[in-house]
């Protein structure tokens, strides 16, 4: 059973926290006639979350070359800045690692094939590379 058709089938109170509510997830729950707090109007008395949310963290970009995805990679790196570079396969991983360190860079590779605990490690060290702070 879906959660979704879980919630319809019980009467029970339900409180979810969470920061990161997708609008696909917050409008199944307003579907189901769900108190979602804090609803739109009630967000505008809310200056500070509102700025917040709304305010760029991140900046991505789609770059189909490899070699234009490195060079924009590598770039970012000189200047200080972090940088994620996603791809879709565990040897395309390892042949892009590979070249960014013969270039000096030290990249931190994250992939499926380590052991769950060592995935789990570096998960941990993915996300913190990303906390604010140098």
């Amino acid at each position: 059973m879906s959660t979704k058709a879980g919630q319809a089938h019980f009467d029970m109170p339900v409180l979810c926290m969470t920061a990161t509510l997708p609008p696909t997830r917050r409008q199944d729950l307003e579907d189901l006639a769900l108190r979602v707090y804090p609803n739109s109007d009630e967000r505008t008395s809310f200056d500070r979350l509102m700025r917040a949310e709304t305010h760029p963290r991140y900046l991505v970009a789609q770059i189909e070359s490899e070699d234009d995805a490195f060079e924009a990679a590598t770039a970012g790196i000189a200047r200080g800045e972090r940088v994620l570079w996603v791809v879709n396969t565990v040897a395309r991983c390892q042949r892009i690692a590979k070249k960014l360190w013969g270039v000096g860079t030290k990249p931190l590779v994250y992939h499926s094939r380590f052991t769950l605990d060592d995935r789990k490690a570096r998960h941990r060290q993915t996300v913190d590379a990303f906390r604010p702070g140098p």
